[in-house]
């Protein structure tokens, strides 16, 4: 090392000018004297140097320990002390603070630069350490928050279904209480599916909205939610959304083209299509429609006895969208939410 700015402290004028003259032979800057331990508090606020050199006995209330503690306590400066003294007391004091550096005096212009070297080396490996163990700390703390909220919204949902499964079976048959069972297990593995694909890859970047539905829809129709006669296709501008929105926008979905394949067609082939699109930045537009038999004029996503609607009106509202069900050659809904503020695109 050489050009280290150094602080140095010492009652004794010829001594200050000695170590002054010493340092900048060996390359380093002194940018600043004190003759006492507070003006050496000062000197160090004020030049925040690389490394204080200290003379611990020196006149006023605070001595060179007092000053060594506060420096690189309150400013994490290291400071090496420099005495004559190699009491019991004084060498308990010295323990007590710490010092990063202790050099008795005499000592030779060799010994000073191999002292500086070494607490200067530390003291950077030390501030390194600290940084990486910081990082590491703020990495897991915004992973654990992450993954909390995650965990928190997969809860949601899945007591969300739940409850609107109770109210159900509060008013069904025995007969019917198995049906409705089977609804809610295969609600369940939904969200898994759902659950796979957002975080198999990184949690904390957008999702490129056509390929994950593409993925979602591949994983239900593996699980035999979708019969095979049924075609669902798929549309999309290139838009890139946060994962936790893509969670709720992926179940609302999900659910409605389900929806469509188990009760639009009659047992019967039919299409689906979904199509996703940003409109002007500003919101952002998804239609979920089938060619099949349609539903009645009344929504139905607002009668507590259709779980599964209710389910998605509930979502929807989540994200702060607005659900129209609407006549086409079968049945089409139409879902318009606030574009979300994390947004990229581009994705491939």
């Amino acid at each position: 090392m050489s050009g280290e700015r150094i602080l140095v402290a010492d009652d004794e004028a010829i001594i200050l000018t000695q170590l002054e003259e010493s340092l900048n032979e060996m390359g380093y800057h002194v940018v600043g004297k004190a003759n006492s331990g507070a003006t050496a508090i000062s000197a160090a606020r004020e030049h925040q140097p690389d490394i204080v050199l200290m003379d611990i006995v020196m006149p006023g209330e605070i001595d060179g320990i007092a000053a060594c503690e506060a420096i690189q306590g309150n400013m994490n400066i290291p400071v090496v002390l420099l005495t004559a003294h190699s009491g019991d007391d004084i060498l308990k004091r010295v323990k007590s603070v710490r010092p990063s550096g202790y050099l008795m005096k005499p000592h030779r212009p060799n010994q000073i630069r191999a002292c500086i070297e070494t607490t200067l080396c530390r003291s950077s490996r030390d501030r390194h350490r600290s940084n990486l163990l910081s990082g590491a700390r703020h990495r897991n703390e915004d992973g654990k928050r992450q993954i909390n909220a995650t965990n928190r919204l997969v809860s949601e949902d899945l007591s969300m279904i739940l409850a609107l499964m109770q109210l159900q079976t509060r008013h069904s048959s025995l007969t019917t209480l198995d049906v409705a069972m089977d609804s809610v297990s295969k609600r369940v593995l939904s969200i898994m599916s759902l659950q796979e694909s957002l975080y198999s890859g990184h949690p904390d970047k957008p999702l490129h909205a056509p390929s994950f539905f593409r993925e979602a829809m591949e994983s239900v129709r593996a699980s035999h939610f979708i019969p095979e006669s049924v075609r669902v296709t798929l549309r999309g501008d290139d838009l890139a959304l946060p994962t936790q929105y893509m969670q709720s926008l992926g179940l609302i979905v999900i659910e409605l083209v389900v929806n469509s394949a188990r009760h639009a067609f009659n047992g019967q082939g039919g299409n689906v299509l979904v199509s996703i699109s940003g409109q002007g930045g500003a919101s952002v537009r998804v239609v979920v429609s089938d060619d099949g038999k349609g539903f009645p004029e009344q929504p139905v996503y607002r009668n507590a006895e259709t779980i599964g609607l209710d389910v998605v009106h509930r979502l929807v509202q989540r994200l702060g969208g607005v659900i129209t069900q609407h006549p086409a050659q079968g049945t089409a809904y139409t879902l318009t939410f606030p574009m979300p503020k994390l947004q990229e695109t581009g994705c491939n």
